[in-house]
């Protein structure tokens, strides 16, 4: 008896929020739309931010290449500062290759001399362009070209009596200051004819000399590609005084002056003109007259054609000062969420009384699931080690424990030598077994609280928590020896492996950004100094050793 009365008790409180659940989906029908919109609007906003911060270290990679470039330069202790102009060639060259997001690196003087490598210009596929202007005592110059491999090498060399090119009249030249980075604004690069930005330092140690670094908008244009959050959304970045930097597939961002000259494209300029109100709405710009748009002046929110649109905004983190945006039409998400909706008030009761018996169990599911899609987003999927993205996350996350504390700790980059000849020799998949392989041996080096992480294509980069320098380059050496201690065996044969390490150690104000450019020079010196061995660099003021 007691358990029929429990059972019908149970039924008729089931039926209850049943009869409660479908009152409650017929009375909010008509608020659920707005509620959508809402939703959609912190996704896109969670997206924007994303995207923002992505372009920032898309942007990052060309800064931090100026950053070491003038930190080896001002350094008399490097072989970069002893070093002739054909050895700081070959590092522009390895840069390069192993930097997709820069479009080209240079260095330009008060006697009009310059060095520049870039991947414009270039007639091999996938190739490097280098131009070199000497300048005589007298005023007279020599230029020379090369043109170089996919691989880096010299395939051709001329000289170029009539080029007039002087990197003292351009304005990254004009711009850059001594000890910070400056940002120029977008413009046409000389040699290619296509929009970039450029990036600068001019040398503590020798003034008039400038480190330069391009990035092409065309590149940022297809980094965007891919970052939309629904079925019609675009990225786009824009800065502040309505200049288009890069936009979807198709879009110019440069276009020609009554005088035939080529000049960036800005928002009086685009012919869309749905993505002109989008760039309207973006830089805060009073709408022109355009009876197929209309402004909402409370939110970021337009309608064009009659359809709701909705924008979101995010700054770079950092320098320079863009503004990223996202924009979508409300009905990507909301269209199908309300057909839905009224299409299954009749029967909402049933969906409630599923969930509550499936409430645990999908819960539980739900948990997991995010747990691997975090897994995933921080993880390298060849070697199951930490990715770029977790590396940086533990890193910075320990580099703050260590700040609270006063513990010491160790930064390093590790680079597997030779990599490319381990690719062109044994194929690809002896190469991504050879990283599976550096991967396991770097992990069994350190201790179980260490980060261990993948963050390019054969360079690794390790934390060492609660371990001064000195004991941490024991460490390293031995993860170093473990490497080339035992051969990969392959079907092939035996392959040799070896690392080269660069570390460096933590001081009392010392960020990642700082602790990575130190490991970086550490790597550079180990490199020339042979490869196949650990340097390190002490706290600021300390020499390689």
């Amino acid at each position: 008896m007691n358990r029929r009365l429990r059972n019908v008790a149970l039924l008729i409180l089931l039926g209850f929020m049943s009869l409660t659940a479908v009152a409650v989906v017929i009375a909010t029908t008509s608020t659920t739309e707005q509620v959508v919109v809402d939703q959609m609007r912190e996704t896109m906003q969670a997206t924007a931010d994303d995207v923002a911060n992505q372009a920032q270290s898309f942007l990052r990679t060309a800064d931090d290449a100026v950053t070491l470039t003038t930190a080896l330069l001002d350094d008399p202790s490097t072989s970069l500062a002893r070093g002739d102009e054909r050895t700081l060639e070959q590092f522009f060259v390895q840069r390069l290759l192993t930097s997709p997001e820069v479009t080209g690196l240079y260095v330009g003087r008060a006697d009009g001399s310059f060095l520049f490598v870039s991947r414009d210009g270039a007639t091999e596929p996938d190739g490097l362009f280098t131009k070199h202007i000497e300048t005589s005592d007298g005023g007279e110059r020599t230029v020379t070209v090369t043109q170089r491999a996919a691989d880096g090498t010299v395939v051709d060399t001329t000289t170029d009596p009539d080029d007039a090119y002087d990197p003292r009249t351009r304005q990254w030249y004009l711009d850059a200051s001594t000890g910070t980075t400056t940002w120029t604004d977008p413009y046409v690069f000389f040699t290619s004819s296509q929009p970039g930005v450029t990036v600068a330092r001019e040398l503590a140690s020798d003034p008039g000399t400038v480190v330069g670094a391009d990035i092409s908008l065309g590149r940022l244009a297809d980094f965007l590609e891919g970052m939309d959050s629904s079925e019609r959304s675009e990225a786009l970045i824009a800065d502040p005084g309505g200049g288009l930097l890069a936009a979807g597939p198709g879009v110019a961002v440069v276009g020609e002056n009554e005088a035939g000259e080529l000049t960036r494209v800005t928002v009086d300029d685009v012919d869309d003109t749905l993505l002109a109100a989008a760039v309207r709405v973006v830089i805060g710009d009073d709408p022109v007259e355009d009876p197929t748009v209309e402004f909402d002046g409370t939110s970021r929110r337009f309608t064009h054609d009659g359809e709701p649109w909705q924008v979101a905004i995010s700054s770079l983190p950092e320098s320079p000062d863009w503004l990223v945006a996202l924009i979508a039409p409300e009905d990507d998400f909301v269209a199908d969420v309300v057909t839905t909706q009224r299409r299954n008030a009749g029967i909402a009761g049933l969906i409630v009384l599923t969930f509550v018996l499936l409430a645990v169990p999908v819960a539980s599911w739900v948990g997991s699931r995010a747990h691997q899609l975090s897994h995933r987003a921080t993880t390298d999927s060849l070697t199951g080690i930490a990715n770029r993205r977790g590396f940086e996350e533990a890193a910075a996350a320990a580099i703050e424990r260590a700040r609270g504390t006063g513990r010491p700790m160790c930064v390093a980059l590790v680079d597997l030598d030779l990599f490319k000849d381990v690719n062109d020799t044994w194929g690809h998949a002896v190469g991504d077994r050879a990283l599976q392989l550096v991967a396991e041996r770097l992990r069994a080096a350190v201790r179980e609280g260490d980060v261990v992480g993948r963050i390019g294509g054969d360079e690794f980069a390790v934390v060492l928590l609660d371990t001064p320098l000195s004991v941490g380059r024991e460490v390293l050496e031995r993860a170093r020896h473990s490497v080339d201690a035992e051969p990969l065996a392959t079907e092939q044969g035996s392959v040799g492996l070896s690392v080269t390490i660069g570390a460096s150690e933590r001081g009392d104000s010392t960020e990642l950004a700082e602790l990575l450019e130190r490991a970086d020079a550490a790597l550079y010196e180990a490199k020339d100094a042979g490869r196949n061995r650990v340097a390190v660099r002490w706290p600021e003021g300390s020499a390689l050793t």
